[in-house]
């Protein structure tokens, strides 16, 4: 089952790097699949517990897609329902801020088989800048991304929410 969760609740000491937040995911894909999303809580098995396997490959998620990866596959790989915010990612594109942001990920806490809370700090230039922000991550077809609802969070303190980020379907979290 999935519910609507707006995000709010992120730290109002992001709206100093918000817009730099949104541009660093900015590499995404500029064309975006026609093929159907599967929800997170598709038909592959979830875990009841969180693996050390998948505590890595949600902090490989986080540390790619904050990382100012350029590889344009990269962040689209690692980001939730990328898709349906290939727009938003793709207007922040050129934003020269975030080329020495990055981020590591402190803790990893299993929330339901599909949810996981993710603490994690921004770094600018290796110092940090934001410290123990707490975000989400999401199984996907069996693959641990960054959730939708953590990007339109940081995105909606920067500025105006972009219209992507209002969609129950992209930013909706799996409660179970």
């Amino acid at each position: 089952r999935i519910v609507k969760q707006t995000p709010t609740g992120i730290s109002v000491r992001v709206a100093a790097v918000g817009l730099a937040l949104v541009s660093l995911a900015a590499c995404g894909n500029s064309h975006p699949s026609s093929a159907p999303k599967a929800s997170p809580t598709s038909a592959v098995s979830a875990p009841s517990v969180l693996t050390p396997a998948a505590t890595a490959e949600i902090k490989k998620a986080y540390t790619t897609f904050f990382g100012g990866n350029k590889d344009p596959q990269a962040i689209p790989a690692v980001l939730q329902n990328a898709d349906e915010l290939t727009a938003v990612l793709t207007a922040q594109a050129k934003n020269p801020i975030t080329a020495g942001l990055t981020a590591t990920v402190s803790k990893v806490t299993l929330v339901n088989p599909h949810l996981a809370d993710v603490t994690f700090t921004l770094l600018s230039k290796g110092q940090p800048l934001l410290a123990n922000q707490v975000g989400k991550a999401v199984l996907v077809d069996g693959t641990w991304k960054v959730a939708a609802y953590t990007f339109c969070g940081l995105a909606s303190v920067a500025g105006p929410i972009p219209a992507e980020c209002k969609q129950a379907s992209v930013v909706a979290l799996p409660t179970s």
